[in-house]
């Protein structure tokens, strides 16, 4: 995952030469280097190969050939932010790719500095959230180090609280589920569980609320930033539960810790 956010690489994937010649300048205006591909199957053979910050997906397949891409994309890059740009409004579609991860999309036309400046937004909030993680590993490396010294001059007790403040801060409990908010790790029962940056995002949101039900709208808005109205929050949140339920819950179908608020949301419980 480092390696993706470290890099400066762009795959663009697109088959409209025109498109190309606009997006491609404007993003090496931007700093990047960008790998460009014009058929999606040869996108997953670049992937393998290279370490990219950021795919930028221009989509002119059919709706069902598009969601099979989008779920191959996700399930063997979960972490690889993606753009999608499609050519006219595909709800359904467009719905799909939020609810796998997408970071963002845009309907054409839209202008290609624009779609650049969000993509270097996107690379560069992942960038602070790794280095936010690297110097908080730092300071607990320190401490650790300032204790084992054991000499009554540094005050060691005043240490012991800063650290303590320091993984208050940067932590989320609720019952046996622990979230460290800087490694973005979960925890069960001390044992680690794999989340999709997502879905780690749906049960930040759900754990800072709780013991208080989540609405649909203000799941997805504070997940991913979306103002949706409620049918269309209700889609999109139901595959990162279902996600999140899958991880955490012992039998899906009887949930002890993401309950189902009818008409309302959800509710996480310890």
């Amino acid at each position: 995952m480092n390696n993706l956010i470290c890099s400066n690489e762009i795959l663009l994937v697109d088959a409209d030469r025109k498109r190309r010649a606009r997006l491609e300048p404007a993003l090496q205006q931007g700093g990047f280097n960008v790998t460009i591909v014009e058929q999606h199957k040869i996108a997953f053979q670049c992937l393998k190969k290279g370490h990219f910050a950021l795919l930028l997906l221009c989509l002119n397949l059919t709706g069902a050939e598009s969601q099979r891409f989008l779920e191959a994309i996700h399930e063997q890059h979960p972490f690889l932010p993606v753009i999608l740009i499609l050519a006219r409004r595909h709800r359904r579609l467009i719905t799909e790719a939020l609810s796998r991860g997408i970071y963002d999309f845009f309907i054409t036309p839209v202008e290609a500095e624009t779609v650049a400046a969000r993509a270097s937004e996107i690379i560069e909030k992942e960038r602070l959230h790794l280095r936010r993680g690297q110097i908080v590993d730092q300071i607990r490396s320190l401490l650790s180090e300032l204790n084992q010294l054991n000499q009554p001059s540094l005050l060691l007790n005043q240490p012991a609280s800063l650290q303590d403040e320091i993984e208050q801060a940067k932590a989320l409990k609720c019952g046996a589920i622990l979230l460290d908010l800087d490694s973005r790790q979960v925890t069960v029962n001390h044992q680690p569980v794999h989340l999709t940056p997502s879905a780690f995002d749906y049960l930040t949101t759900l754990m800072r609320h709780s013991p208080l039900p989540v609405s649909y709208e203000t799941l997805v808005r504070e997940s991913q930033g979306y103002n949706l109205a409620r049918f269309e929050a209700k889609e999109m949140a139901r595959w990162h539960i279902h996600e999140l339920r899958t991880a955490l819950e012992t039998d899906t179908n009887t949930p002890r810790h993401i309950i189902t608020v009818r008409d309302l949301g959800y509710l996480l419980i310890s």
